[in-house]
């Protein structure tokens, strides 16, 4: 604590305020990188439903289908075996 005193009291309060600032800046960045990080995980988490909705509508159809329509959509994008 005597080492303190050695160091003038207009410099420990300057050295305060620069610890102040540092201590603001990096809140500000942390807090920024945060709001990122949620941001990335609802657009991740919309792209999720997104595809989700998409496949339930494609096996709808799916199930829609009768046999024979079924097997000549199918057999445009499955190979024959010859």
């Amino acid at each position: 604590m005597w080492l303190i005193n050695l160091i003038p009291l207009r410099l420990q309060y300057y050295g305060i305020l620069v610890l102040v600032v540092i201590a603001g800046i990096f809140g500000i960045y942390w807090l920024g990188g945060q709001n990122k990080k949620k941001d990335i995980e609802v657009k991740l988490m919309k792209d999720k439903v997104k595809n989700i909705n998409i496949a339930k509508e494609v096996a709808d159809e799916v199930k829609s289908l009768d046999d024979g329509t079924l097997y000549n959509r199918a057999s445009k994008w499955v190979r024959n075996n010859k």
